[in-house]
């Protein structure tokens, strides 16, 4: 799997098939630290609920946006 910020991500399946899945839209950015660690946060939070990668990534997704919109996550 490869993220590619506001591209989105691609990946690989098991089955050798491959998936891509466009980024959330945001209204505002914040910052973006921490949008990595959000997206495979929520996709591994997905695919150990038993989630398809497909399904997951684009868990991944959401979780990410709002990492880059919240404004608790940028250190003062």
């Amino acid at each position: 799997m490869c993220t590619h910020g506001s591209r989105g991500a691609v990946a690989l399946t098991p089955d050798g098939g491959f998936v891509e899945v466009p980024a959330e839209p945001v209204p505002r950015v914040v910052d973006t630290n921490g949008a990595g660690d959000g997206f495979f946060a929520g996709f591994l939070d997905a695919h150990l609920r038993g989630a398809d990668v497909g399904e997951a990534m684009r868990a991944g997704a959401r979780h990410a946006a709002l990492v880059v919109q919240s404004p608790d996550l940028v250190p003062a």
